[in-house]
């Protein structure tokens, strides 16, 4: 499955984007919604592979891949950051309760990925997923995980 639309970076008012552009893949290439419906079936454990695995190639843009999770956007903005709420998570066995993305409001990097769970029991069979485990650091209710430049956190709530 092709992912290079997660790793394309958004449009700004007023700057002109002279990116070149392959047609076909505006035609043929349904990544985007192959990848919406696994993300809506796989079990909780693979999916957090996945975004690491997505963090870990690149530095994904927000918009692409808040709309693999659900619909409905929540902004809350400051100065520096701006954090995305999925209002309404499209999971089968609606094991996540929240999703949100801290973005970087200069950059717009995701520096920050929040998944909360409705569920503490998952938090060990995520962990025991993520192949590097130097990576992950664990907190009183879940994990935080590094991947590339960014930060993933994994939370019972």
């Amino acid at each position: 499955m092709n992912r290079d639309f997660l790793y394309s970076k958004p449009i700004i008012p007023g700057i002109i984007d002279d990116t070149p552009v392959d047609l076909e893949s505006w035609f043929f290439d349904n990544s985007w919604e192959l990848m919406k419906k696994k993300f809506k079936v796989i079990p909780l454990d693979e999916l957090i592979q996945e975004i690491v695995e997505i963090f870990g190639g690149g530095d994904p843009d927000y918009q692409s891949l808040f709309g693999l999770f659900g619909s409905g956007l929540l902004k809350d903005s400051s100065d520096w950051k701006t954090v995305y709420r999925v209002r309404e998570i499209d999971r089968a066995n609606n094991d996540i309760k929240m999703i949100e993305m801290h973005v970087d409001n200069e950059s717009l990097s995701i520096t920050n990925f929040c998944i909360f769970l409705e569920n503490m029991k998952l938090i060990q069979t995520v962990k025991n997923r993520i192949p590097d485990q130097k990576k992950i650091r664990d907190l009183t209710n879940g994990l935080e995980i590094s991947a590339g430049e960014s930060i993933i956190t994994v939370m019972s709530v």
